[in-house]
């Protein structure tokens, strides 16, 4: 690690100073100081996985009024919120997002659920995003959900969840698609990221 530090530090070009981050190789991040561009951590892309994932705070949240709260939960793991909507779900977005379960039985009270009342749409951004946050979320049965997660501390219910997130970085991506258009996630650096990353 120190040999490749130094290897890096002897090699830095002026073009890279003043970056927090540099894609050295497909495999590698590099973390610098931007004063002096002295490299100061080296870490393997695959423990440093940056995904944006879909979390919605549903009717049963915003009706007990318990927003600020959840939101709280996601911004102190160091999570990034960098897309928000507070919306009446419109039924055919509604018919998109669940369309895997589209002729079920249970598809048409799961429409009528979401669409009954507003509900926050959040995209939020971190390291391996997708599964911190469903942990975060925890069981889908209130009742069953571990303590510590959202689920086991406001909820007692599988249908009355309080929060939906993506279960896989496809359906992030998928998901995303549908909530959000083109320019509408925001790309920004927040100075507490070197805090969190390592």
């Amino acid at each position: 690690m120190r040999d490749s530090l130094s290897l890096l530090n002897a090699n830095l070009s002026e073009s890279t100073i003043g970056n927090l981050y540099l894609q050295h190789t497909p495999n590698w991040a590099i973390k610098f100081n931007p004063g002096s561009g002295s490299v100061i951590s080296l870490t393997t892309q695959e423990s440093f996985i940056m995904q944006t994932t879909l979390i919605i705070f549903k009717p049963d949240a915003v009706q007990r009024g318990l927003m600020g709260q959840l939101l709280a939960r996601f911004e102190a793991k160091g999570l990034q919120v960098v897309g928000g909507k507070f919306m009446q779900v419109p039924e055919a977005v509604a018919k998109q997002h669940y369309a895997e379960h589209d002729g079920k039985p249970f598809f048409p009270n799961l429409i009528n659920f979401i669409t009954s009342t507003p509900v926050m749409v959040l995209a939020i951004r971190g390291r391996e995003a997708v599964t911190v946050c469903r942990k975060l979320i925890g069981s889908t049965d209130g009742a069953a959900a571990d303590p510590g997660t959202i689920r086991g501390d406001f909820g007692n219910s599988k249908a009355m969840n309080l929060v939906h997130g993506s279960d896989s970085p496809e359906s992030a991506e998928r998901e995303l698609k549908i909530w959000f258009g083109d320019g509408e996630l925001a790309d920004y650096d927040r100075t507490i990221q070197s805090w969190l990353d390592e």
